[in-house]
């Protein structure tokens, strides 16, 4: 992610058209952001469009402009390539655009001016153009799903995320930063993740990246009634996923072998075990269960009140 920033902020110097590919989810426009604030434009617009969400029968009055008296009731309006002029245009999910309109979109960037529909005059434009997309474009181009000519114009330079689950402890950091964010904005005291929970974030695979972490994230903050969100915090997606599974059926979590006692999906019963499992693994020792299971000495004291008669045998 260093080297990516490196890289973006160089390409920022320069107007040169940047394609950034990488999976749903991982912060594209984020980058595409980043790039224009560092950039001599910041001053000027970022303009973002997804070109997904651009009905066809709008493409050229949305991007182009359209002049005032086309039909009854129309009224002048600048295009997003003309809003965008003197800074930076992004067009997120390019690869979605119709092969129609992506000739439309190359005629406007060989000649670097716009005609809005309606008129005649062609209005220049200077635009620093970042694109984005999930799909690998070279195999659209080869599927016959992109055009070939306007590929090699937008990309220039190529820049590529890294999927959440590649980037490994980055996930611990920008969870904090979630969490932060959302327990500001939700008025309440700051939030702490157990070491259980940062090992089952650790070990999902976050098939949505930063967004279903941000989710994630924002949920624990709503939910969680304590000051430290613990393993049966997090959501049931993240703990019924196979990885995360299977850490949650090792005897302490995550450091020897599973010793074949399946957790129960019954979260107060999966609780109970892990407690005991805790206090076997600590020879009995409270403190140290207590921090096996991210808890304090005088959390995992009531906790073990509250399950009364459930831990005998496992709390000598």
């Amino acid at each position: 992610m260093r080297r990516l920033l490196d890289m973006a902020a160089a390409i920022a110097q320069h107007p040169i058209n940047t394609l950034i590919q990488g999976e749903t989810g991982t912060g594209k426009e984020v980058v595409a952001r980043f790039l224009h604030q560092q950039s001599p434009r910041r001053q000027k617009p970022f303009i973002a469009v997804n070109c997904s969400a651009v009905p066809e029968t709008l493409f050229e009055s949305a991007m182009f402009g359209i002049e005032k008296g086309v039909a009854t009731g129309v009224s002048f309006r600048k295009g997003f390539l003309e809003e965008a002029s003197g800074g930076t245009l992004f067009l997120d999910e390019l690869a979605e655009m119709s092969l129609s309109n992506q000739a439309k979109l190359l005629r406007v960037l060989e000649r670097g001016e716009v005609t809005r529909v309606g008129s005649v005059n062609p209005v220049p434009v200077d635009i620093q153009l970042v694109c984005a997309t999930h799909v690998p474009l070279e195999q659209a181009v080869k599927e016959g799903r992109f055009r070939e000519d306007l590929f090699y114009r937008v990309d220039v330079v190529e820049l590529q995320v890294p999927p959440l689950r590649e980037r490994g402890d980055d996930i611990l950091l920008l969870a904090q930063m979630f969490l932060e964010r959302d327990c500001a904005e939700m008025k309440r005291e700051r939030l702490t993740l157990s070491p259980v929970a940062q090992s089952l974030l650790l070990r999902y695979p976050w098939p949505g990246n930063v967004r279903e972490l941000g989710n994630e994230m924002k949920r624990a903050a709503a939910l969680t009634s304590g000051s430290v969100i613990e393993w049966r915090d997090l959501s049931p997606r993240l703990l019924h996923s196979g990885e995360v599974e299977k850490f949650l059926c090792r005897s302490d979590g995550g450091r020897t072998e599973a010793d074949g006692e399946e957790l129960p999906l019954n979260l107060q019963e999966a609780e109970i075990l892990l407690v005991k499992r805790a206090l076997r693994q600590a020879g009995g020792n409270k403190a140290r269960a207590a921090s096996l299971l991210g808890l304090s000495r005088e959390g995992l004291r009531k906790k073990m009140q509250r399950m009364g008669g459930a831990l005998e045998g496992g709390n000598s």
